[in-house]
């Protein structure tokens, strides 16, 4: 079995934890390098899914809904050319980071609360800064607290595996009414499975968005992202990916925003 490629490194974060620094390839010859974190001891008070944002430590490592994304967004990159992309809960980075490197936007943003993830994901946008061909910037986003909004509104928000939660999914649908545009679009990647996934597409096709893009992450795109890996390696670092797709279905949806409010 082969290794990815991986460094593991000490940090000046404060929370206590393990750094290690994979390179994802994602298909190409200049690859992403992404530090992801996990607690260095077992904590209760430091799960995932946690309800508060500031205890929220999801975005301490990549997830398959993530790599689905980045796939879909090297696919396609005319989705982000040329434009300001925000990302919410932008965890490790790896989408927004992608695009930067390969889509050519006019800028990114990548925003988070907790605040190791955010030092986190500054680190990562450091360790890339010479292979992206845009500004990437990070900022604090509290999806109760408009005045933590930067630069609203975008003509492409993007987002993976925030709708673990119907709650979550109905503050994500006002954060969405802010911060998208009027014609713009809402790129998301999801586990079909999600509880709050039918919350959220209610919700804005109530409001009038319409879904221009409903699919499923086929084989290709489940394939073992990381430099030097292969199949095991996959199932070990990304089980959500090595499950098939019946069982666990990762979906990539396209929302689009009416041009005329109401």
């Amino acid at each position: 079995m082969s290794t990815p490629t991986k460094v593991t490194a000490a940090s000046a974060l404060s929370v206590p934890h393990v750094a290690t620094t994979f390179l994802y390839a994602l298909g190409s010859d200049c690859p992403l390098c992404i530090t992801e974190l996990e607690p260095a001891v077992s904590d209760d008070s430091r799960k995932a899914f946690r309800e508060l944002g500031k205890h929220d430590v999801t975005g301490w490592s990549v997830w398959g809904s993530s790599v689905v994304l980045s796939r879909f967004l090297a696919e396609q990159p005319q989705v982000v050319a040329g434009e300001r992309v925000l990302e919410l809960g932008a965890g490790c980075g790896l989408p927004r980071l992608l695009a930067a490197q390969r889509c050519s936007p006019a800028a990114v943003v990548l925003t988070d609360w907790h605040e190791a993830t955010l030092s986190n994901l500054r680190a990562n946008v450091t360790l890339n800064a010479a292979s992206l061909g845009c500004p990437a910037t990070v900022s604090a986003m509290d999806w109760d607290e408009p005045a933590t909004w930067p630069g609203c509104p975008f003509p492409v928000v993007l987002g993976a595996d925030l709708l673990y939660r119907r709650s979550y999914a109905r503050k994500l649908a006002a954060v969405l009414a802010a911060v998208v545009q009027p014609g713009g679009v809402f790129v998301c990647a999801t586990p079909a499975q999600r509880e709050g996934l039918p919350t959220l597409q209610q919700a804005l096709l109530a409001a009038g968005w319409a879904c221009e893009v409903e699919m499923e992450a086929g084989e290709a795109w489940r394939a073992n992202p990381l430099q030097g890996g292969d199949g095991a390696g996959r199932d070990a670092h990304f089980p959500e990916l090595a499950m098939r797709s019946h069982d666990f279905a990762l979906l990539l949806l396209v929302f689009r925003r009416p041009t005329e409010l109401g």
